[in-house]
């Protein structure tokens, strides 16, 4: 299902004003449905004893709009939300809305882009957990001389500023994030990617609890696995510090963490222009703190416009 419409080819001249070449729009709708279960729902940095816990619900529908101009150059936007019941009747539901931009240009040797993205978090049951967040990722990806190999790097800035949560001083929280993740992709063949990364994190924030810094790796890989299904996995452990802190009986606490997480997912191609997609993933923090250890699992469904069939196209 593909056609022009001039008045969309006329705004892509004005943004794409080089001529001869293509520009092709993919609007991507989508909704997944997720269920899992979430443990030590009400975290406090100071908490003597653990908080409730409960399986939950959620529905998130998303829309993004992907833009190929030509010349290696890739534009992507969308939005999203999500929703959260809770099945324990004493916890209440969540909100969560996203918005992003995405920037690539490929071209060998080097292709790079930039994400940003920002949004917001409401929850009921605990007000000072409300915040508001934006995040900007630049990456790059070096081919190097044997094609079949890439190094990967990429930076993430994040900045998060809470509603109502107040600090000791009696200000409002906020955070600042920094990770940075040096990498390696192997593309032993045409349906299969290989990938490792490191990774440095360090989150700075005006209330000393929150204060932490962490190393650790990550593994993944892709493989088609029939023309139609793509399977994917991937699996990340590290070590996290956090500053030392006093409880409310004035007792110094040292907190170490061993973050863990591990995710699959599959998709599958319905219809030429739609596709099925399924994922499962499990989390820990492996705190020293039991009180402050937090774990859960999830499991998706969805369905998605698949991102490679045109909806219509504009050329000039």
């Amino acid at each position: 299902m593909k056609f022009r419409r001039p008045l969309c080819g006329l705004l892509l001249l004005l943004v794409f004003p080089s001529g001869g070449s293509a520009v092709d729009l993919f609007l991507s709708p989508r909704l997944t449905l997720e269920a899992g279960y979430e443990n030590n729902r009400y975290l406090l940095p100071t908490a003597l004893t653990n908080t409730a816990s409960s399986a939950f619900l959620r529905a998130a529908p998303a829309v993004s709009l992907h833009l190929l101009a030509g010349a290696g150059t890739e534009v992507s936007a969308g939005v999203s939300g999500a929703h959260t019941e809770y099945l324990r009747s004493d916890l209440k539901p969540r909100e969560e809305l996203m918005a992003y931009l995405e920037w690539w240009q490929t071209g060998a040797p080097f292709e790079g882009g930039l994400r940003l993205a920002g949004g917001l978090s409401r929850d009921s049951a605990i007000p000072e957990d409300d915040f508001n967040w934006f995040a900007a990722t630049p990456a790059l990806r070096y081919i190097l001389p044997q094609p079949d190999w890439q190094l990967t790097a990429q930076v993430r800035l994040a900045f998060d500023q809470f509603d109502t949560r107040l600090t000791t001083n009696g200000v409002q929280q906020t955070d600042q994030t920094l990770e940075f993740r040096p990498g390696l992709r192997w593309l032993p063949t045409r349906d299969a990617i290989l990938w490792a990364e490191l990774y440095l994190e360090k989150n700075d924030s005006n209330e000393d609890a929150f204060d932490y810094q962490g190393f650790g790796l990550a593994l993944g890989g892709s493989l088609w696995v029939t023309p139609r299904g793509q399977f994917a996995a991937a699996v990340q452990a590290g070590a996290r510090t956090f500053a030392d802190v006093t409880d409310e009986t004035g007792l110094v606490l040292q907190r170490r963490d061993q973050p863990l997480r591990a995710e699959v997912s599959y998709t599958y191609r319905l219809l030429p222009w739609l596709d099925l997609f399924c994922s499962a993933a499990w989390y820990a923090s492996g705190s020293d703190q039991s009180v402050q250890d937090v774990s859960g699992w999830s499991a998706q469904v969805g369905l998605t416009l698949a991102q490679d069939y045109p909806l219509f196209s504009g050329r000039h």
